[in-house]
C-alpha cells in the first residue's frame, strides 16, 4: 500500500497580535482534530515583506497550500501559483479566483458590544476607529465593525458618533492624546464607547485619564480580542469581546 501523501502548508503568522495568534491557533486546531496529513511551516513578517525571500521559500518547499492572515503575501507571484489559497479578510485583489476567503462576523461583534452597554443603561454611544492606513487589513475590519455598531445604535433609536483614530508616530503621542481627549470631552455623558480592538481601547482609557474623565461614571469602554496583557494591566481594567476563531 502506498504511503498517503503529506501536504505542505504555509501559515502567515506575520504580526504578533492576539487576533492573528488566535486565527493561527484555530487553523492548527482544525488540522489536529481531523488528523490531516499536513506539514506546517509558519511565515514571518520578514519573509512576507520580502517578495524574493517568499518566492524562494515557496519554490524550495514545493508548497501545496497557504493561509494568509494579511495582505502582505499577495504581492508574491509565487503565492498566486500555489494550488490551495485560503485568505482571511477582504484583500482579494491580486489573488486568483480559486482562493477561498474566511472572515470574522464584525456585525455580531458590534452587536455584542452594543447590547452589553445597553444592558448597563447607557443611551449615548461612540465608536473609535483603528488608526491605520486605509489599505491596512485592520483598517478595513475597523470600518466594517464601526459601520455595524453605528447602524445598530441608530436603528435602536440612540445617538452615536464616530472618531477616526490618529495614525501618528510615537513622537506625536502627546499631540494624539490631546486630540483624542478633546474629542472624548465633547461626547454626551454617560457614553458607551466601542473601540476597534483592545489596543485602541487602551488609548481611549489613557485619553480619559488625561482628560480627567471618570470611568465608568462618565465613560464606559469595550474593546475586542480579550488581549490579557492589555486588558488586565491598565487602570481601570478593560472589558473586551473575545471572537471565536475555533468553532
Amino acid at each position: 500500500m502506498s504511503e498517503k501523501k503529506r501536504y505542505r502548508i504555509l501559515i502567515d503568522s506575520s504580526t504578533n497580535t492576539k487576533a492573528i495568534r488566535d486565527r493561527c491557533s484555530g487553523f492548527m486546531n482544525h488540522i489536529m482534530e481531523r488528523k490531516l496529513p499536513w506539514d506546517i511551516q509558519f511565515i514571518s513578517y520578514k519573509e512576507l515583506q520580502n517578495r524574493q525571500i517568499l518566492n524562494r521559500l515557496i519554490r524550495k518547499w514545493e508548497t501545496d497550500g497557504i493561509y494568509l492572515n494579511s495582505p502582505l503575501g499577495k504581492a508574491s507571484s509565487n503565492v498566486r501559483e500555489i494550488p490551495n489559497i485560503v485568505a482571511f479578510g477582504n484583500f482579494d485583489d491580486g489573488l486568483p479566483s480559486r482562493a477561498v476567503y474566511v472572515n470574522i462576523d464584525n456585525g455580531q461583534i458590534a452587536a455584542e458590544a452594543f447590547n452589553l452597554m445597553l444592558r448597563r443603561g447607557l443611551a449615548n454611544f461612540a465608536y473609535i476607529h483603528y488608526p491605520g492606513p486605509e489599505a491596512d487589513g485592520d483598517a478595513i475590519h475597523s470600518q466594517m465593525r464601526g459601520d455595524a455598531f453605528m447602524k445598530i445604535a441608530k436603528d435602536s433609536g440612540f445617538s452615536c458618533v464616530e472618531h477616526q483614530g490618529n495614525n501618528s508616530t510615537p513622537t506625536d503621542w502627546t499631540k494624539s492624546m490631546v486630540a483624542l481627549a478633546e474629542e472624548l470631552k465633547r461626547l454626551p455623558q454617560p457614553c458607551g464607547i466601542m473601540a476597534y480592538n483592545d489596543r485602541c481601547a487602551r488609548e481611549v482609557i489613557d485619553a480619559c485619564n488625561y482628560a480627567k474623565l471618570r470611568i465608568p461614571e462618565q465613560i464606559q469602554i469595550v474593546g475586542v480580542d480579550n488581549e490579557v496583557d492589555v486588558c488586565e494591566n491598565i487602570l481601570p481594567q478593560l472589558t473586551s469581546i473575545e471572537p471565536d476563531f475555533v468553532n
